[in-house]
């Protein structure tokens, strides 16, 4: 089975809103990727993305600027802006390994729950997570708080793994019956 699984920053609003001074200008940096960003015949910046963020930032009333930039280049620009703060997540999680590994500051959890009260003791500003955990736990009605996608980080495939002695004829009945997820 294959579904993809977007691994993202966490922000709580309210205390980057206590701790930073407010921005009224924004510099939004996105990548070349037609036809979510790209630019049309009269080298402005359109896109399906693009108009949606368009959108929020003309209803907030904020000032704004999209710059277009190569993928890798846009993405080390999103993250950049993220060095300042101290980024929790899962003790052993790849996204968080990752960014400790690129030289950001990180606290770990046992268990992942723990960063929304690191994140209410302001002893993070940042949390990195699945989208789909943090929705899952609020349609169970765990009580939450608004959060601010800040950047994508990556996106995996998943798999079902098998036994090494499942039969053959077995793994590919499974994998004929995901064909449809």
């Amino acid at each position: 089975m294959k579904m993809s699984l977007a691994f993202f920053l966490v922000l709580f609003s309210m205390t980057v809103a206590e701790s930073a001074p407010a921005v009224s200008h924004y510099q939004i940096s996105t990548e070349d990727y037609p036809p979510y960003n790209h630019y049309d015949k009269n080298k402005s910046i359109v896109g399906l993305a693009t108009n949606k963020v368009r959108k929020i930032m003309e209803t907030s009333g904020f000032q704004y600027e999209i710059r277009l930039y190569p993928w890798l280049r846009a993405y080390n620009r999103a993250l950049s802006g993220a060095r300042q703060y101290v980024i929790g997540g899962l003790e052993g999680d790849a996204s968080l390994s990752e960014l400790k590994r690129q030289g950001f500051k990180t606290e770990s959890v046992v268990t992942n729950w723990l960063n929304k009260d690191k994140l209410v003791g302001q002893r993070i500003q940042l949390w990195i997570d699945d989208p789909v955990y943090i929705d899952f736990e609020k349609q169970k009605g765990t009580e939450f708080f608004d959060y601010v996608k800040v950047v994508h980080i990556a996106s995996v495939d998943l798999f079902l793994a098998c036994n090494i002695s499942t039969p053959l004829n077995e793994v590919e009945l499974l994998h004929k019956s995901a064909g449809g997820f």
